[in-house]
């Protein structure tokens, strides 16, 4: 997957995409991320990392053009590391 690509630059401040994070969740923490879509394209998000008032952490991809969520993530520990779910 490493290859030279052309991204537009986001149109969308991280402030406004964080509108689109649920008011619930608790954001710990954000960066710029290129995640895969479905249709072998990509799309530029911000990545949030957020947690819930139980302690279970979940990032949340939010679409740097658009303000659409894009995919959320579940993070587990395990023994042998930390999966996403």
């Amino acid at each position: 997957n490493h290859r030279d690509r052309t991204i537009d630059p986001p149109t969308l401040s991280v402030e406004d995409a964080q509108k689109s994070v649920n008011p619930n969740l608790k954001i710990q923490s954000q960066k710029v991320a290129l995640i895969p879509t479905s249709g072998k394209n990509e799309v530029l998000t911000y990545e949030f990392l957020t947690n819930t008032d139980k302690g279970q952490q979940i990032l949340v991809y939010v679409n740097a053009y658009t303000g659409m969520e894009e995919e959320i993530l579940l993070l587990v520990k395990t023994p042998d590391g930390v999966l996403t779910k």
